[in-house]
């Protein structure tokens, strides 16, 4: 398990509303991490051989236009790429969009993960999202369409895609289900959602930590980890180092992010009765119902030292 990304949430301000935010964005403060404290930690990062791409997400990162450009200079300089998450608010004009596109790929912007469904639809117009493609392409920047639907808006979502038109030639469209975290927990009933019986239950995140605008350490950079009693470090005290050796220090991590949740939860269903895995969006929902209680945080982890403890038996056994 090593981490090959750092991501780094530059505010939990947004310029929309959507009801279902995961982060719970129209609910927060307003917190916008300090950018001389996100240069230094992306300055820490260049003896990680291992991390070879910086994140920026919010929120609206682009809110914040001068510290994205920072960002992205400062990450650029030590080596690393670049992917930058937005719902393209900022795109009314082609030339703006393509005058800023261009200096973030200098700066080695590799992704532009685009954000657009029937909830974003409300306040950010499909033109933004066919002007933000374009220029992508025009100077050589990978556009991505993030969507997320739940089963009764999925047709609409569908339809705005579709008005891409000759610009979905070449791009990556993502369609992904609405996991029941944020704001989307109570704002949407658990039988409009995507969920099926989990089979492959391995963290799809592993490789990517995340930095809270609050400067806390997620292991992951989903959004069902923000519930989660994590406690690996924070950047305004740690280096991204030292959260890092935090992390692989803790055995609960390693088995997540290694084997996966199996062998935990027939330990947990023996010992506890729980859960079946059914009923399930994804992974990530798995995870922020087995981890967000504190008391089943501390269970799981103390399970995840045994198991690990009793394979580091059997491989000196075998050695021997």
């Amino acid at each position: 398990m090593l981490y090959t990304s750092v991501g780094y949430q530059l505010t939990d301000s947004c310029n929309a509303k959507c009801k279902i935010c995961c982060t719970s964005s129209p609910l927060q403060d307003g917190r916008r991490l300090d950018i001389e404290l996100i240069l230094n930690s992306i300055d820490s990062t260049k003896d990680i051989k291992s991390i070879n791409t910086i994140g920026i997400t919010g929120g609206e990162p682009f809110l914040y236009i001068d510290d994205v450009l920072a960002i992205s200079e400062a990450s650029s300089k030590i080596g690393h790429r670049i992917s930058v998450t937005t719902n393209a608010f900022w795109c009314e004009s082609y030339d703006i969009t393509l005058k800023v596109l261009s200096q973030l790929k200098k700066n080695n912007l590799t992704y532009c993960i685009i954000s657009t469904d029937a909830f974003h639809e409300e306040y950010v117009p499909i033109k933004y999202i066919k002007t933000l493609v374009r220029a992508c392409k025009n100077v050589g920047i990978n556009p991505q369409i993030q969507s997320i639907s739940t089963r009764s808006n999925l047709a609409h979502t569908d339809r705005i895609i579709s008005e891409l038109g000759s610009d979905k030639i070449n791009l990556a469209v993502f369609y992904g289900s609405l996991l029941p975290v944020g704001m989307a927990k109570e704002a949407v009933a658990s039988e409009d959602l995507f969920t099926c019986k989990l089979s492959h239950i391995v963290c799809p995140f592993k490789n990517t930590l995340l930095i809270t605008s609050d400067g806390r350490a997620m292991p992951c950079c989903s959004p069902s980890s923000f519930d989660i009693p994590f406690d690996f470090g924070n950047i305004h005290t740690d280096s991204i180092s030292i959260i890092l050796q935090r992390i692989y220090k803790c055995k609960l991590m390693c088995t997540i992010k290694g084997e996966g949740f199996l062998n935990l939860l027939k330990i947990a269903k023996e010992e506890r009765g729980y859960l079946e895995l059914d009923g399930y969006v994804n992974v990530c929902h798995l995870c922020h119902d087995l981890l967000n209680n504190p008391e089943q945080y501390k269970y799981l982890q103390k399970k995840a030292e045994i198991l690990a403890d009793i394979q580091d038996g059997l491989r000196s056994w075998t050695k021997s």
